[in-house]
């Protein structure tokens, strides 16, 4: 993994300050104004009034 993929702590010696991000969802607002999650193999998408 590149450097963008982890979080690494200052008060914490290392090389245990360091944690690789793994993504497990992505919350976004879709071009309709509707909420949209994202998961590894689906989509899933909510209307304003919380419906899908």
């Amino acid at each position: 993994m590149g450097k963008e993929d982890r979080i690494c702590f200052l008060d914490k010696p290392a090389p245990d300050n360091c944690l690789d991000k793994k993504v497990v969802m992505w919350v976004e607002e879709s071009e309709e104004g509707n909420t949209r999650f994202t998961f590894e193999d689906a989509v899933y998408e909510r209307n304003a009034a919380g419906k899908p």
